[in-house]
C-alpha cells in the first residue's frame, strides 16, 4: 500500500505523474519505483496510455479508479469513438491487467501512425501557467496527440523536450524540467508557409474537447453511420447509399488546400481505391486515423460537438416525424398524425420518395428532400384516398349541388379523379357533362390541328419558292417535320405541290438519275454532319443518324453502290466511338482553358460521361496532357 501518491493534474499524463512521483519519492533506482507502483520490476514506462493500473488503484486505497485514469489522464479518448467495440475492450482490459504489450499496433501507432511525434511535446504558454500556478510544470496530453500541432488553449506551436527515450534510458521517467524548457517559440513557422493556421487551431480544439468527453457507449459502426447520414444531407450520397466520390474529393481539397494535408500527412491520392478519404467515408473493416476523421468531421459539420449531437440520429430527407395527413376531408387536415414513412429511390430520378400513410386510410407521396418548411404539405401524388375520404365523397355526390371542378377543390385532388371515383361508385352525373367537355375539348384540338396544318403548309411553300429548282428530295430534307405532319393529314395537298414523275406511254418510269441523286445527297449529308458535329449536347456523327435525320437512311444503306461520293465522304467523317469520346473531352478541355478553369482530371471524365475504365484508355490521346 502507498502512503504517498503525486495526484495528477488537470490533463496531465499518468506517465507525467509517475515522473513525478519517482522525483519526489527520492528513489535512486528506477525500479524502486516500478516495483512500488505497479507491483513488478518489469514494467516498461509508457507515455501515451496506462499499464497494470488496476494494481496501482488498489495501491492508493480506493482513491483513484481506472475507468477515471483512463478517460482523463491517458490519449485512449482520442481514439475511443474510432474504434470497433471488441478492440476497444481489449485495449481497456490490457492496460487494466497488462503490460500494454502490443497495445499501439492496436492502435495504429505501427503501421497507420501519421505525423508521429518524435518526444514529449509542450506548450511555452502553459508550462508558464503550470509553473506559476503549480510550481512546476508537467506534460499535458492534448499536446501529445498525433497531428496535433498547435496547443487548443493558447494557439502557439508545439515544442520537443529535449529529453525523449532515445537519449536516456527506456525504463527512465522523464520530468519536464524548467531549466531544459524553451519559451520563446516561433508562432510564424508555419505560418510563413502558407499554410491556414486557423484550420490547424480547429483541429487541435476539436481534439482537445474529444478528450473531455465521455463517449465510451460510441463506436466506429456509429461514426460510419453517422458519416453516412451527413454525406446524405450533403449531397455526397445517394438514395441508393453510393458515395459520391468525385464531388466529395472536389470539395473535400477545395476545403483543405494541398499544403496542407501534406503537412499533416493526410494527402490524397484520388485514382487510389483504397486512399484514406474513400476508405473513412464507406463501410470498411480498416480503422483509420482520429486526425483523419477529425478533418471529415470538420469538413462536413464544423465542430465535434454537433457531430456527436448527430449519433444515432438518422437523417431523413423529409424532416422528423410525426407528419402531417393532407386529406381534406378528414377533421385532422394538416395535423401531424403520421408516424408510418417509407423511403425508396425514385425511379425516374436519383431522390428519395417518401410515402406517407395515415390511420384513416389515405397514402400519398412526394419526392425529396424537403427545402423548406412548406414541402411538408405537398402532395407528389396520391396513392389511396381512405374511407374517410369515400364517405365524405358519396355525401357530396348525393347532394348533388356540386360541379366536378368545385368538388375536386373541396376534395384536394382533380377534376378528372372525381369523375373517375364517381364512375366507380356508379353515381356518374357528370357523364353528360363528360361528354360535353370531350365534345368541346374534339373541337378546339380540330381546330388547333387545321391551324397547324395551314401553318406547315405555309411554311412548305416558303421553301420551295426560296430554293427554285430543287427537286422533291432536297425539299424533304430542309423540312422533313413538316412534310411528314402534312402528308398525315392531307396528303392530296402534298400530291398536288409535288408533281410525281410521268410514266412514258409503254408504262415504263423515267430512270432514276443516280449521279445527279449523288450529288444532291452529297450536298445534304456535308451540311448536316457540320451541324451534328457542332451540336450541344454532343451526338455522334454516324450514317444512321446523317440518313434518319435527312429522311434517307433507306437510300444510303440499300443503294450505297449507285452513291458513291456521298458514301466516301461519310465514311470520312463518321466517328469511332472512341473518337466520339475524344472529341467530347477535348470540347471539355477548351473551354476550361478559354475560361482559366483549373484542370480537374475527374471533372473532365464526368462532364463528358465516360466511365473510368474508357477515360484512362484515351486521355493520353488529348490535345491537352493532364
Amino acid at each position: 500500500m502507498l502512503t504517498f501518491f503525486t495526484d495528477p493534474y488537470i490533463n496531465e499524463l499518468l506517465y507525467s505523474t509517475f515522473a513525478r512521483y519517482h522525483h519526489y519519492a527520492g528513489n535512486i533506482d528506477l525500479l524502486d519505483t516500478l516495483e512500488e507502483l505497479f507491483g513488478k520490476r518489469t514494467v516498461i514506462p509508457n507515455l501515451y496510455l496506462g499499464s497494470n493500473l488496476d494494481y496501482l488503484c488498489s495501491q492508493i486505497e480506493g482513491k483513484y479508479n481506472v475507468e477515471d485514469l483512463i478517460e482523463n489522464h491517458t490519449i485512449f479518448p482520442y481514439y475511443n469513438p474510432f474504434l470497433p467495440m471488441e478492440r476497444k475492450i481489449s485495449l481497456l482490459n490490457n492496460m487494466k491487467y497488462g503490460n500494454c504489450e502490443g497495445i499501439y499496433t492496436s492502435l495504429g501507432f505501427a503501421a497507420g501512425g501519421i505525423c508521429r511525434k518524435k518526444g514529449i511535446q509542450y506548450c511555452c504558454k502553459c508550462v508558464e501557467s503550470d509553473i506559476k500556478k503549480y510550481g512546476e510544470p508537467y506534460i499535458h496530453r492534448e499536446h501529445q496527440l498525433e497531428g496535433i500541432l498547435v496547443c487548443p488553449h493558447h494557439k502557439t506551436i508545439l515544442s520537443t523536450y529535449k529529453k525523449n527515450s532515445k537519449n536516456t534510458s527506456r525504463i527512465e521517467y522523464i520530468r519536464l524540467e524548467e531549466k531544459e524548457l524553451d519559451f520563446k517559440k516561433d508562432i510564424n513557422i508555419i505560418n510563413d508557409n502558407g499554410i491556414d493556421f486557423e484550420k490547424l487551431i480547429k483541429i487541435s480544439q476539436m481534439a482537445y474537447k474529444l478528450l473531455q468527453c465521455s463517449i465510451n457507449n460510441i463506436d466506429r459502426n456509429d461514426v460510419l453511420n453517422t458519416y453516412k447520414n451527413l454525406l446524405y444531407e450533403n449531397g455526397f450520397m445517394s438514395i441508393g447509399n453510393i458515395v459520391h466520390q468525385n464531388e466529395l474529393y472536389y470539395e473535400f481539397t477545395r476545403f483543405y488546400d494541398e499544403e496542407f494535408l501534406k503537412l499533416l500527412e493526410c494527402d490524397i491520392d484520388f485514382n487510389n481505391d483504397y486512399n484514406w478519404l474513400k476508405v473513412i467515408s464507406r463501410k470498411s473493416n480498416r480503422t483509420s486515423h482520429p486526425l483523419r476523421h477529425l478533418l471529415l468531421i470538420n469538413f462536413l459539420v464544423g465542430d465535434i460537438d454537433i457531430f456527436l449531437s448527430h449519433v444515432n440520429k438518422k437523417y431523413n430527407p423529409f424532416g422528423q416525424g410525426p407528419w402531417p395527413c393532407l386529406n381534406k376531408a378528414a377533421e385532422h387536415y394538416r395535423q401531424d398524425v403520421i408516424s408510418d414513412i417509407i423511403i425508396t429511390k425514385d425511379s425516374k430520378a436519383p431522390v428519395p420518395m417518401g410515402t406517407f400513410k395515415c390511420s384513416c386510410g389515405y397514402i400519398y407521396s412526394r419526392k425529396g428532400p424537403d427545402k423548406t418548411s412548406e414541402d411538408r404539405y405537398k402532395i407528389g401524388k396520391t396513392k389511396e384516398f381512405g374511407h374517410i375520404w369515400t364517405d365524405k365523397f358519396i355525401e357530396f355526390l348525393k347532394e348533388g349541388t356540386y360541379s366536378s371542378r368545385q368538388l375536386a377543390n373541396i376534395m384536394g385532388c382533380d377534376p378528372n379523379t372525381i369523375r373517375k371515383k364517381a364512375s366507380e361508385l356508379n353515381m356518374n352525373y357528370f357523364g353528360s357533362n363528360k361528354i360535353e367537355n370531350n365534345q368541346v375539348n374534339s373541337d378546339e384540338q380540330e381546330q388547333k390541328n387545321g391551324f397547324k396544318l395551314e401553318k406547315f403548309k405555309d411554311k412548305v411553300i416558303e421553301v420551295i419558292e426560296s430554293n427554285k429548282g430543287a427537286g422533291k428530295l432536297k425539299i424533304k430534307a430542309l423540312v422533313p417535320n413538316e412534310i411528314r405532319y402534312i402528308c398525315k393529314y392531307d396528303k392530296d395537298w402534298m400530291d398536288r405541290v409535288f408533281v410525281l414523275p410521268k410514266c412514258i406511254e409503254n408504262s415504263k418510269c423515267v430512270k432514276i438519275n443516280w449521279n445527279e441523286r449523288d450529288r444532291i445527297y452529297l450536298n445534304l449529308v456535308e451540311e448536316k454532319c457540320k451541324e451534328i458535329y457542332n451540336r450541344i449536347p454532343y451526338q455522334r456523327v454516324t450514317k444512321s443518324a446523317i440518313g434518319t435525320e435527312l429522311g434517307i437512311r433507306n437510300m444510303l444503306y440499300n443503294h450505297a453502290e449507285k452513291l458513291p461520293n456521298t458514301i466516301q465522304f461519310i465514311h470520312s467523317k463518321q466517328e469511332s466511338v472512341e473518337q466520339f469520346r475524344i472529341r467530347r473531352c477535348n470540347n471539355i478541355i477548351k473551354a476550361f482553358i478559354n475560361d482559366e478553369v483549373p484542370m480537374q482530371l475527374w471533372k473532365i471524365q464526368k462532364l463528358a460521361g465516360i466511365n473510368k475504365i474508357a477515360f484512362n484508355e484515351i486521355k493520353d490521346k488529348l490535345v491537352y496532357k493532364l
